[in-house]
């Protein structure tokens, strides 16, 4: 997968680079956590996998640079939001 190459793992863990590989494994781990955190949560988990999508595709048009660095932030809000829904007390 070209994220492998181009995008740190900050912002795809390796964990989550398998589930970006196909629209069916993206839903089923927003399955996942909706059944386990609620709706709120696999939303949040929809607009991550969408910002990380969209990250490794610019990568893919455009090559690494400055201009990557809107996506960046946008992947790393995202995922702020997913684990602040997902942390379990």
């Amino acid at each position: 997968m070209l994220a492998d190459h181009f995008v740190s793992d900050d912002l795809i863990t390796p964990e989550e680079r398998a589930d970006l590989a196909s629209p069916r494994r993206r839903r089923h781990a927003r399955k996942v956590v909706r059944e386990a955190h609620g709706r709120k949560a696999a939303r949040a988990l929809r607009d991550l996998q969408r910002e990380q999508v969209r990250l490794v595709m610019h990568h893919g048009r455009y090559g690494a640079g400055a201009h990557l660095v809107d996506h960046e932030y946008a992947a790393h809000h995202a995922r702020a939001q997913v684990e602040a829904l997902t942390v379990k007390v």
